[in-house]
């Protein structure tokens, strides 16, 4: 298949490229998931042609730290040594990403998520955190697994007709020191959401090896294939090892 391709070898051989459907990247809190959007969007970003660009929807932790990331994961640079000499750090990530990176923060409406669908011509897609997203359906009344329900299958509408999209979302605290998280540990969801995803990616550490992420595909018709790997986490850099 063609499409876009991992950062991590170990994910291209699980999954294979990218092209049109919708992933959803979990974890416990704090257990990577920016980190792992950082790394797969400058990679991918730099595979994209023309006037593609990846549209990084952002309601999670500040606009500029999570460019840092980005910036620090394209150099393989930690973010002393970008802050020492911003000019070379900036000019060799504008040679490596060409502007094909753009940030919307607040993106918590679909309406203000669809505008910029239309505003660019995106060839990745991502939303960090899809659960925090409001829209038409689900108000507050509605129940949360249902609204999320509704959302992925949203997401997955985008991802079929528009680009790739990768959503993250949180764990529950049954994933917590799991190395192999299960599908019924994604929050606010029950069977509804994980029916809707192509790719289900698990995040899971242990407390024994706190550097150490476990990547597992519980869901995955794309290939088909069910396993984890081991990878290596260096938040320094914002990248992810295979081991």
């Amino acid at each position: 298949r063609s499409g876009l391709a991992w950062p991590l070898e170990s994910l291209n051989q699980i999954i294979g490229p990218l092209s049109n459907e919708l992933v959803i990247v979990a974890s416990r809190p704090d257990g990577g998931k920016t980190t792992f959007l950082a790394h797969t969007a400058q990679h991918m970003a730099q595979q994209l042609t023309g006037d593609k660009v990846v549209l990084w929807f952002n309601n999670e932790e500040a606009i500029s730290r999570i460019k840092q990331r980005v910036v620090c994961s394209t150099l393989a640079e930690d973010a002393e040594t970008v802050a020492n000499d911003p000019i070379t750090s900036h000019s060799a990530y504008t040679a490596a990403i060409n502007n094909r990176i753009v940030f919307v923060e607040d993106s918590n409406n679909i309406s203000k998520i669809e505008r910029y669908l239309t505003k660019y011509n995106p060839g990745l897609i991502i939303i960090d955190q899809l659960y925090k997203v409001r829209g038409n359906f689900g108000d507050k009344s509605e129940m949360e697994a249902e609204r999320f329900r509704q959302l992925c299958e949203w997401a997955r509408n985008i991802g079929k007709h528009v680009a790739p999209v990768i959503v993250s979302n949180q764990l529950d605290s049954s994933a917590e020191n799991e190395k192999t998280p299960p599908m019924n540990s994604l929050y606010g969801s029950k069977t509804g959401a994980q029916g809707e995803a192509d790719v289900i990616l698990m995040i899971g550490r242990t407390y024994s090896d706190p550097d150490k992420r476990y990547l597992s595909t519980p869901k995955n018709k794309l290939t088909g294939r069910v396993q984890s790997t081991e990878t290596l986490l260096d938040k320094d850099v914002a990248r992810f090892i295979d081991l």
